[in-house]
């Protein structure tokens, strides 16, 4: 996720941009595996209106002093207004 516009879905939903020093990568939706943006762009065209989203997504953290970088995984829901 490079950015998330104020009042969004994916605000709503908790994602954060990579300009607020975090980056989430969204790995899977509904189950299935997300390789690219635009399959991300397919899964949530596909749905209807009401329809949820349950997105797995991966938060990688800045550099910690070691060098490492610090990731957590996650999940969260996003519906189609």
């Amino acid at each position: 996720v490079l950015s998330v516009k104020p009042g969004s879905l994916a605000e709503e939903a908790g994602l954060v941009g990579y300009e607020q020093g975090v980056v989430d990568i969204i790995v899977a939706a509904n189950g299935k595996k997300i390789d690219s943006a635009q399959d991300l762009l397919d899964t949530v065209k596909a749905l209807k209106n009401g329809e949820a989203v349950i997105l797995k997504f991966v938060r990688a953290a800045a550099r910690t002093s070691g060098g490492n970088m610090a990731t957590s995984t996650h999940y969260t829901s996003i519906t189609k207004p």
